[in-house]
């Protein structure tokens, strides 16, 4: 896939996304195209894996609880090449870093870091893991946890669909909803 050239007006997902973010829905090209601030809000639905072990290791990662139409608020800061996402699950709020690097956009949340191979197409945005870091050091794949997602238009902004998993463990949390951009 070819990438355009590491433009600094081209905005971070425009440079993940390549030639591809050009034939996204309108509503996901024009909120990662924002130079400052943008804000969405929506309803989540939220399922947690089950037993003991996989509660556990969901609330070690701060994921949230599983719930019905679980309000959620998204706000993303832009400075410079990265971007700060803040995502309030009811009470619980998620604070993660992204930027591109290896090829990749990369994720810090807390002490690990998620590398993130973005495609996008006419219905919206994948997200593949291909890689993890925990406290800087990589760890083996088959020892990673994985986040997978997908971010697809919808009648008032876009459907949002996240899986995160762990070996040995399985999935951990899920959640699913549409999400409201705020202009």
């Amino acid at each position: 896939m070819d990438k355009p050239p590491n433009d600094e007006q081209a905005s971070l997902y425009q440079r993940a996304v390549g030639e591809q973010y050009a034939i996204l829905p309108t509503v996901l090209q024009r909120f990662h195209a924002q130079s400052t601030t943008g804000r969405a809000v929506g309803t989540l639905n939220i399922v947690r894996g089950r037993g003991v072990f996989r509660y556990l290791v969901a609330t070690l990662l701060r994921l949230p609880q599983a719930g019905v139409q679980v309000p959620i608020e998204l706000s993303v800061e832009v400075f410079g090449a990265k971007e700060r996402w803040t995502r309030r699950f009811d009470s619980l709020t998620l604070i993660t870093e992204q930027w591109l690097g290896q090829g990749l956009l990369v994720e810090r949340a807390g002490p690990l870091r998620f590398g993130f191979r973005v495609t996008g197409d006419e219905i919206g945005l994948q997200f593949s893991s291909q890689c993890c870091w925990l406290l800087g050091t990589p760890l083996p794949y088959s020892l990673s946890p994985r986040v997978n997602a997908v971010a697809q238009e919808s009648l008032a902004g876009w459907w949002v669909q996240v899986r995160i998993e762990a070996p040995l463990f399985g999935m951990l949390a899920q959640y699913e909803g549409e999400v409201i951009p705020q202009w």
